[in-house]
């Protein structure tokens, strides 16, 4: 599974550049929320 870290590294730093992005809408933290808990269950 070493290759898993790799792809949610680099998925993490996508996330981190288009919560940047769009911090203007204010609206994102039910997305983040659903994305942090996917994340979770994949790493079971």
């Amino acid at each position: 599974e070493a290759g898993y870290q790799d792809v949610l590294a680099a998925f993490q730093a996508q996330y981190e550049e288009w919560k940047k992005e769009n911090s203007a809408e204010d609206n994102g933290d039910d997305t983040a929320s659903s994305v942090e808990e996917e994340m979770s269950s994949e790493a079971e």
